[in-house]
């Protein structure tokens, strides 16, 4: 990394946080710098390779309750990289068979380092720099 970067906005942190506030201010033409200090992006959406399979490590799923935040996993249903697990849970009536619909539970389909792979490659790759390694 150079000694001295320009940028507009500094964002500390290449987890599902970071990333989705680095390309929401990259749709408004703000310069962002991302930077992140494990070998990987994605934070809490992490996953590891167990016996040829895949085991989400981190967050196992993502509910869906911001009208904003739907538009992206809207986006990440019609990609696949998402799916739909629940539309809601019961609401704890034991009457009532009522569930509640405003809260969707998202897993995702080839785990969650995948999303956080996709977010960072096909968004803001170019933003993302990775700290040097500690001493």
């Amino acid at each position: 990394m150079d000694d001295h970067t320009h940028t507009d906005v500094l964002i500390v942190g290449a987890g599902m946080a970071g990333l989705m506030a680095a390309h929401s201010l990259a749709q408004q033409h703000v310069h962002v710098l991302v930077v992140e200090k494990n070998k990987r992006v994605g934070g809490r959406l992490a996953t590891a390779a167990i016996n040829g399979g895949l085991a989400d490590t981190g967050a196992q799923f993502i509910t869906v309750r911001n009208p904003q935040f739907r538009t992206f996993m809207e986006r990440w249903l019609d990609e696949g990289l998402v799916f739909e697990w629940a539309q809601g849970w019961s609401d704890g009536s034991l009457t009532s068979a009522r569930r509640l619909t405003a809260i969707r539970g998202m897993p995702c389909a080839a785990g969650w380092s995948n999303l956080a792979e996709s977010l960072a490659a096909g968004w803001i790759s170019a933003w993302i720099r990775r700290s040097p390694p500690s001493p």
